[in-house]
């Protein structure tokens, strides 16, 4: 497992865009320890399986001891027939493995039926209301299939992701989806619900899981206001696509958390956020800050537990639409005998969550972080069993910063060891960092990445 860290750590991550050299001037970071908010349970993503990597245990190591993915799914496998040979060949892997480094959080689902459905398509198609109460026993089967394929528990499920993309069948798509208007989800839930309840009753049940967080406040507006069908939610769940270069999803996910409050949900789950130019999401940049970006705004602003990136595994020239990995492996993608990579290694992208993931481990609580410039964005996390506490914060100045933290509220620290990612860095350590009196001063160079932490990185 990712284990073991010395006595206190603290982190501090800041990602600041490029920009003419010169200092600003120095602004005044407030971390304050008493002030809670959500618990982290996994940073993460999908993650394929394939032969070729599936005994690699370097490339298994570099993910989750190096990177630090704490939070892993399967992708599409489970199609709409879980007894299918392939599923037991291709995927179960992906969470043997995981279970061997440690992880916990394992989602759990099967796609309707297409003779459940009108009409009557794999890739579309409205799920009919004489068959829901089939497909509720046969999500509970697929769950029951996958604990005893794997091993694992499974913790979660979301009976329809992107309900609303699968109004038109298209026999073309490789993506599978069952429409239903968010009033037919709503009415689902009421069946649904007793079900799966009384069989998997630890199961967390996330709604509605639309493509972004706009379109999954319309649908969660909806179910929610039904206190019959509310009663069955433990949880809101969003992908975070639909946002062009240059737009954040601050105002979104700052509305997502708002809805969650108001009806006491303290779980929000994201499985798919990419750089999928098709998806409407900006291509990734060559320092990576577009990824630091889509973890603060997810974590500090829409109170995400679980953040999890679409893919964990680079596929490299092979995939047209941009969308990035983690990770790459020397084993896969291969055409014709030639691999895209010559080495198991990790991407920029890698760094910049890494940047998060290597040091806010589950359990951390996300505690109140306050910048008085809207350009350093901030957020800050004490995990009270590893004894750990975590600051990271993104900097979209034009320019290098000297800033000021001060941390209240926190047992004293006395110094922190740096890292940092850049065009030309990696999570390269800088050295360590004197604090005194809860409090240090550091000079964050345009275009980066720093992490600072009282441990020292420890992969293993």
């Amino acid at each position: 497992m990712f284990k073991k860290y010395i006595a206190i750590s603290f982190v501090l991550t800041i990602a600041i865009s490029c920009a003419p050299a010169f200092l600003a001037p120095t602004e005044t970071i407030t971390i304050n320890a008493a002030i809670e908010h959500q618990t982290i349970e996994g940073l993460g993503g999908q993650m394929e399986s394939h032969y070729e990597y599936e005994n690699d245990t370097e490339f298994w190591d570099l993910l989750y001891k190096d990177v630090g993915v704490s939070a892993v799914r399967l992708g599409g496998a489970m199609g709409t027939d879980f007894n299918l040979p392939i599923f037991t060949e291709e995927a179960w892997p992906v969470y043997k493995i995981a279970k061997t480094y440690g992880l916990t959080q394992f989602p759990g689902y099967v796609h309707a039926k297409p003779e459940w459905k009108s009409p009557q398509v794999i890739n579309g198609g409205t799920l009919l209301r004489q068959y829901y109460e089939n497909y509720s026993h046969y999500m509970v089967d697929a769950i029951n299939h996958i604990e005893e394929a794997t091993g694992v528990v499974v913790t979660m499920n979301s009976p329809f992701p992107e309900p609303s993309l699968g109004y038109n069948a298209d026999p073309a798509s490789p993506y599978l989806h069952t429409f239903m208007s968010a009033a037919n989800y709503r009415d689902f839930l009421k069946t649904y619900g007793p079900i799966i309840k009384s069989a998997k009753p630890d199961v967390k049940v996330y709604v509605p899981l639309e493509w972004n967080v706009h379109q999954s406040i319309k649908y969660a507006n909806i179910i929610l206001s039904d206190p019959e069908a509310r009663q069955w939610v433990d949880g809101l769940a969003t992908n975070g696509y639909g946002w062009t270069s240059g737009k954040t999803g601050a105002k979104e996910w700052q509305a997502f958390a708002d809805l969650a409050r108001k009806y006491n949900i303290n779980e929000i789950w994201v499985p798919e956020q990419a750089h999928c130019t098709t998806c409407g999401n900006p291509p990734a940049d060559p320092a990576g800050l577009i990824t630091a970006q889509w973890l603060h705004e997810a974590l500090a602003i829409g109170n995400v537990n679980i953040w999890q990136m679409h893919l964990l595994i680079d596929t490299g020239q092979y995939d047209k639409s941009g969308m990035k990995g983690l990770v790459y492996s020397k084993h896969w993608p291969c055409k014709f005998f030639v691999c895209e990579y010559w080495s198991n290694g990790i991407t920029k992208e890698g760094y910049a969550f890494k940047q998060f993931a290597h040091w806010i481990r589950p359990g951390a609580i996300r505690i109140e972080a306050a910048s008085p410039d809207p350009d350093i964005l901030v957020s800050g996390y004490k995990h009270p069993t590893e004894n750990t506490f975590t600051i990271v914060a993104i900097n979209k100045g034009s320019a290098d910063r000297t800033v000021n933290f001060e941390i209240h509220n926190y047992s004293s620290l006395s110094s922190l060891s740096a890292y940092r990612t850049s065009l030309k860095e990696d999570t390269k350590y800088l050295g360590d960092v004197s604090v005194s009196n809860n409090s240090f001063s550091y000079v964050l160079p345009e275009g980066s990445i720093t992490t600072f932490a009282s441990f020292m990185l420890k992969n293993k």
